[in-house]
C-alpha cells in the first residue's frame, strides 16, 4: 500500500484492509472486485491484485507464513527489492539494505553536502551498509532503526530539504490529472460500483464528450483487459 502512496492516505485503507482480511487465509480468498473496492482511492490498482496473488502463494507454498528470505520475497507478485527489504526490517526485524525517499534524504543531506548531483542508489547503499554495521552494535533492532531513519527523513523534508531529485535514480512522476492512471482508476471505480458496463455506459459515467476522451477510455479498457483486471464480452466490461 505504501508503494508510491503517502502514509496518511494509506492509514485509513490499511485499517479497513486488516479488519476485512485479518489473516493470509482470508486475504487469499478475496475476489478482485472486493479488493479493488477496498483499494479505491489509493491508485495503482494492480497492487491490490498483486496483494491477493501473493497471499495465495504464501498460503499454498509457505503454509500461510510470510517468508523472510530476500530471494523468496522478491518472487512474490509486485514485491521488489525495496518492499522485500521493508518487510524484512519491519515485519521480521531483520537487518538488510533498502532505500526509499526518506532514507535517501537523510543519507544525501548528511553525506553529500558539497556534491549531490547524480548520486546513485548503489553508492547510497554502500554507505548504508557501513552505517548499519555501526548502528546495530548499539541498536540491535532493525525495526527501530529504520523507523527512526524514515521518520527523520520525513521531518527533514517537512523542513524544506528536498534533494531526491538530485539523485541518479530519481524519476519524476508524471502529472496525475489527465493521465492514463487517472482514467484507469475511474474505470475501475465505475466497474466496482456496477456489475457490468458497456463502453457507452462508461462514456456517460465518465462524461466523455470528446473523441479524444473516448479514445483514452478505449485504450485503457484494452490495457486493463490484457492485464487481466477486467473482462470484456460483447461490449460489456466487468471486474474479473
Amino acid at each position: 500500500m505504501l508503494q508510491q502512496t503517502q502514509a496518511n492516505r494509506v492509514a485509513i485503507r490499511f485499517k479497513a484492509l486488516i479488519k476485512q482480511y485479518p489473516s493470509i487465509v482470508q486475504l487469499a480468498q478475496a475476489t478482485n472486485k472486493e479488493i479493488l473496492t477496498l483499494w479505491s482511492g489509493l491508485g495503482y490498482n494492480r497492487r491490490a491484485l498483486y496483494l491477493v496473488q501473493s497471499a495465495k502463494i504464501i498460503l499454498h507454498q509457505y503454509k500461510g507464513k510470510i517468508p523472510s528470505e530476500l530471494s523468496e520475497l522478491i518472487q512474490l507478485p509486485g514485491v521488489g527489492v525495496y518492499t522485500a527489504g521493508a518487510i524484512r526490517a519491519f515485519g521480521c526485524n531483520l537487518w538488510g539494505i533498502f532505500l526509499e525517499t526518506n532514507i535517501r534524504t537523510v543519507l544525501i543531506h548528511h553525506l553529500f553536502q558539497k556534491s549531490r548531483n547524480k548520486i546513485s542508489d548503489q553508492i547510497l547503499s554502500q554507505h548504508l551498509v557501513a552505517i548499519n554495521h555501526i548502528v546495530q552494535k548499539q541498536l540491535p533492532s532493525a525495526r527501530t532503526w529504520y523507523s527512526h531513519l524514515m521518520d527523520y527523513g520525513a521531518e527533514l523534508k517537512s523542513q524544506g530539504v528536498q534533494i531526491n531529485n538530485q539523485t541518479k535514480n530519481y524519476i519524476k512522476q508524471k502529472p496525475f490529472q489527465g493521465s492514463n492512471r487517472q482514467m484507469r482508476g475511474a474505470i475501475i471505480r465505475a466497474l466496482t460500483n456496477n456489475h457490468t458496463l458497456s463502453q457507452t455506459n462508461l462514456h456517460s459515467i465518465l462524461n466523455a464528450k470528446s473523441k479524444l476522451h473516448q479514445s483514452k477510455i478505449a485504450y485503457c479498457l484494452a490495457a486493463l483487459t490484457r492485464e487481466g483486471m477486467i473482462s470484456a464480452r460483447r461490449d460489456r466490461y466487468r471486474i474479473l
